[in-house]
């Protein structure tokens, strides 16, 4: 009718009606005009989740905006998963639940990129398990993620897999769910056999035999088969993670923790638990004083010390690398490269970035946050590379620096004119 008539043709179906009315906060509409029952209530909350509920609102105005000026694109997915995982934390009706829930399927199927997707399908699994206490959903969005997994290299994404079949386990067992989980099992542990087969990527490689393990432990005690080479093999893969960077320890923490209360006490298990929680100990302990050193070598920065920032530094980065203080890491190597950038060392300098942008993000990280943490640091390698006369590299920084800028300004996060003046300082840098 647009076409053939000139006439401005919009189709207000359901889910339309589901995202006007949950997004904008609009139930008491929906009650009076509507006559639906249900969606009112009147909720006080403490200073946390009041936190919570501001960053929400700042989402879905967000994403009600991008709506409005039919604007949507693949930057609004990782708006729209942390809606609904916050949506979910908050503990919010069943109805704005599940319209959220399917406005995430929605949002990936149509904008999504192929990063995006299994993280998506495990949020709305999660939430479709525990808040709307659907484990059918649950079963069939697992069915889609094994879809969307298959064949790949990243061990996070058979973690996924790996948290989901759990549950489905426990629901099966309990009879809340005619499931055959044996087929998925077997599936499963055939990709994390492939993944574990890696050696020369031993962090992921590590993590795979870990989620293996869990699964062959479950199997073990449901037929009585003998647990104590599984235990001595997880006690091992506990022991080796150790000084790993990219090992999920915590993630392992707490799939030990989900697993040992869905399958009852297991002899020996305590040697394995109590192992753990003594490095996470060590782990931690040790991140508190490098974050004391990279505090110590800001100062020193500050200060006009680079050479000293660069010993207070240095002092810390052994400390981090570790899974559960990547952030802190690459900060401390975004730190101590601009330190050996002031001290006349652009080479060194190079070398401190480029590690940091190696270790930016991980696979649990949205792709808008990840264009955050990068941009500053492909901007400061774009200008380290012009200092040393490398102009092809000086470009290809610029290009990266570009890509995350443009994430940026899609997801709301930065304007378009405070990026062009930032490519104009890169424009003089280079002429």
């Amino acid at each position: 009718l647009s076409a053939e008539h000139g006439l401005d043709v919009r189709i207000l179906d359901r889910n339309w009606i589901l995202d006007r009315v949950f997004a904008g906060g609009h139930e008491d509409l929906a009650v009076t005009h509507l006559k639906v029952g249900g969606l009112s209530r009147a909720v006080r909350y403490g200073p946390l989740d009041s936190v919570r509920v501001s960053e929400l609102e700042q989402i879905e105005r967000r994403l009600q905006l991008a709506a409005a000026e039919d604007n949507l694109g693949w930057t609004h997915v990782d708006d729209a998963v942390e809606a609904l995982e916050l949506a979910s934390g908050l503990e919010q009706p069943f109805d704005v639940l599940r319209g959220s829930l399917d406005r995430v399927l929605r949002l990936v199927d149509k904008h999504g990129v192929e990063s995006q997707r299994a993280r998506s399908i495990y949020a709305c699994a999660w939430t479709a398990y525990w808040w709307l206490e659907d484990p059918r959903s649950a079963s069939d969005l697992y069915t889609q993620l094994e879809h969307v997994v298959s064949g790949s290299t990243n061990a996070a994404d058979f973690e996924y897999l790996s948290n989901l079949w759990h549950l489905l386990f426990v629901s099966a067992s309990q009879g809340e769910l005619e499931l055959e989980v044996g087929p998925r099992r077997e599936r499963l542990l055939a990709e994390l056999a492939r993944v574990a087969g890696e050696e020369d990527r031993p962090s992921a490689a590590l993590h795979a035999k870990s989620l293996s393990l869990m699964l062959r432990l479950v199997h073990a005690v449901e037929h009585g088969d003998d647990q104590e080479a599984i235990l001595a093999q997880l006690l091992d893969v506990v022991d080796k993670s150790d000084g790993l960077l990219g090992f999920p320890f915590e993630s392992l923490v707490k799939t030990i923790i989900e697993v040992s209360g869905a399958i009852g006490h297991i002899p020996n298990f305590d040697l394995v638990f109590d192992r753990l929680v003594d490095l996470r100990g060590q782990r931690r302990g040790e991140v508190e004083a490098a974050r004391a050193y990279v505090a110590r070598g800001a100062r020193e920065l500050d200060g006009g010390r680079p050479i000293n920032a660069i010993a207070s530094i240095g002092k810390a980065l052994t400390r981090l690398y570790k899974e559960e203080s990547q952030e802190d890491l690459v900060e401390a190597l975004h730190m101590i490269g601009v330190a050996y950038l002031r001290a006349g060392l652009p080479w060194a300098a190079r070398s401190a970035l480029v590690h940091a942008a190696a270790f930016t993000g991980s696979p649990g990280d949205s792709v808008v946050l990840l264009a955050g943490r990068v941009l500053t640091i492909f901007e400061r390698l774009r200008f380290v590379e012009m200092r040393l006369g490398r102009l092809p590299q000086a470009l290809e920084w610029h290009e990266n620096a570009q890509v995350a800028g443009y994430a940026l300004i899609e997801s709301g996060s930065l304007t378009s004119e405070n990026f062009a003046e930032r490519m104009v300082y890169s424009d003089a840098a280079l002429s």
